[in-house]
């Protein structure tokens, strides 16, 4: 189910979470925390992405024209993040931006992580 999870998640800029420091979170460190959980339901409106505010930009790229809106995105609860929302989306914002510029989908299935496994992940960039 998770094969094709790989990257990381950027924690730099603004949406640094350490006091401006730049941090990565390693998606592939996740998996195991993932297969003990179902996806639940969640309104986009709840969740912070990068690009939320400009998703034409992720439009053109391969990874945009290539992701796959039905596979559940990774979003963190209660983590910091610019726009002050509940969520932080760790893994998904190509899906996010293609929902938003060619469906009307405004809710979809993601994993959540809780705040201090985000944190227990996090890796400060040397």
């Amino acid at each position: 189910m998770f094969e094709g999870l790989s990257g990381k998640h950027s924690c730099e800029d603004i949406w640094s979470v350490v006091d401006g420091e730049e941090h990565i979170l390693v998606l592939r460190e996740l998996i195991p925390i993932l297969q003990s959980r179902e996806p639940i339901l969640l309104p986009h409106n709840q969740i912070a992405y990068w690009w939320m505010q400009s998703p034409t930009v992720k439009k053109r790229s391969k990874r945009y024209d290539k992701c796959d809106i039905s596979v559940p995105g990774i979003v963190a609860e209660g983590v910091k993040n610019p726009f002050n929302l509940p969520f932080r989306m760790v893994d998904g914002s190509h899906r996010m931006a293609k929902m938003k510029l060619e469906t009307q989908i405004k809710e979809s299935y993601f994993y959540v992580i809780t705040e201090n496994e985000f944190y227990e992940h996090l890796t400060k960039v040397e």
